[in-house]
């Protein structure tokens, strides 16, 4: 079956600094935009699978997700079908969770680390409670899966469940 992908990913930043004075307010206004265009494809800028799923994470333990074979709670996608990830070209990762120092750990799997946007296989990204954490790659290459490296591990080292989303966009090859 072949499915058809558009991928819009933009992200827009607005900030206004400030420094009150007697007789004046000197300001520096910062606007910052990133936008991500991917069309159905397997080369640079393309992408033909994604895959989504808000998971809890068991106070304490931790989860691997094999992005050779991306399943979640019901079995597949949208479509009932288990994506195969060769390429990721967009990965967006959010700690749902409020509470202080309730912290996601992401990546250091023991067992075929997936190691294309780290570099090492221990190598831990640290999402704090609200935080995002979004990586974007739209060349060719992408952030590159393959069988003996595809294992991303997510680490809840609290005395409470973590809930994460998690979205996840690129290419089977």
């Amino acid at each position: 079956m072949a499915y058809e992908q558009t991928v819009h990913l933009n992200l827009s930043l607005n900030a206004m600094q400030t420094d009150p004075a007697d007789l004046s307010t000197p300001q520096d206004a910062l606007t910052f935009a990133y936008g991500l265009a991917l069309v159905t494809g397997t080369g640079a800028s393309q992408a033909n699978r994604h895959w989504h799923e808000r998971m809890v994470i068991t106070a304490g333990l931790d989860y691997a997700l094999d992005l050779q074979e991306v399943y979640n709670d019901d079995g597949g996608d949208a479509f009932g079908n288990r994506p195969q990830f060769d390429i990721v070209r967009a990965i967006i990762i959010q700690n749902r969770n409020s509470g202080a120092g309730e912290i996601l750990k992401v990546g250091g799997s023991l067992v075929e680390p997936w190691t294309g946007w780290v570099g090492d296989g221990s190598d831990k990204f640290i999402i704090h409670p609200g935080g995002v954490l979004l990586l974007a790659n739209p060349s060719a290459a992408g952030y590159a899966v393959a069988v003996d490296d595809h294992n991303l591990k997510f680490d809840n080292p609290n005395a409470v469940a973590l809930t994460l989303d998690l979205i996840i966009i690129g290419s089977d090859t």
